[in-house]
């Protein structure tokens, strides 16, 4: 397959203006509240998102007066880097995987804190939730959590339960991997008789 790879100015633009009203305005509040001073990421965010086609002159005449001329490639990187962040945060708890990542996420927190406790409640809402909406990699991640909280002596289940459990949600994944293969070769099989 051939890959048409745009420059990093290039693509930092067509970011900045694929991104809707509220996206903007969730990068321009999280960037800026951190900024004690000139905010060069948002300097380089609104100069660029004003642009209606990427103009690496006229985006350097738009900032002369700034010193952020002198690192210029690094602060399009870094305010690249700072949108896919951001955009990552904002949409984090927008979707159910999104949602049980995060609990996920926190209940491993809770576990390298040696909050044991907060932890196990944490992984009992997000093994619900995962068997809720089928995400099975989640499931068997959160049984190897609980499994750690039983080595440390944190936890009274049996092991063997944890193991059974986890050998269910292993071969339910696989079987839900060969329906996938099975549907996305009858499709292809369907695509080539039109």
């Amino acid at each position: 397959y051939y890959l048409y790879l745009m420059s990093e100015s290039n693509a930092l633009f067509q970011l900045i203006q694929a991104l809707d009203a509220g996206e903007k305005r969730y990068f321009s509040l999280s960037v800026s509240k951190y900024a004690k001073t000139e905010n060069n990421s948002l300097l380089l965010f609104d100069a660029i998102r004003s642009m209606k086609k990427y103009d690496e002159k006229l985006l350097r005449s738009k900032l002369k007066n700034h010193r952020i001329l002198k690192n210029l490639a690094v602060e399009k990187h870094l305010l690249f880097e700072r949108i896919i962040s951001g955009l990552t945060a904002y949409h984090a708890t927008a979707s159910d995987s999104g949602k049980l990542r995060q609990l996920v996420d926190e209940a491993k927190l809770l576990y390298s804190k040696a909050i044991p406790e907060a932890c196990y409640k944490k992984i009992k809402t997000a093994k619900a939730a995962a068997l809720k909406h089928e995400e099975l990699n989640f499931l068997i991640e959160l049984i190897g959590l609980e499994r750690n909280l039983v080595n440390d002596g944190f936890l009274k289940v049996s092991l063997d339960t944890l193991y059974r459990e986890e050998a269910w949600a292993v071969e339910a994944l696989h079987e839900k991997q060969a329906l996938f293969l099975l549907s996305h070769a009858l499709h292809a099989l369907w695509k080539t008789k039109l």
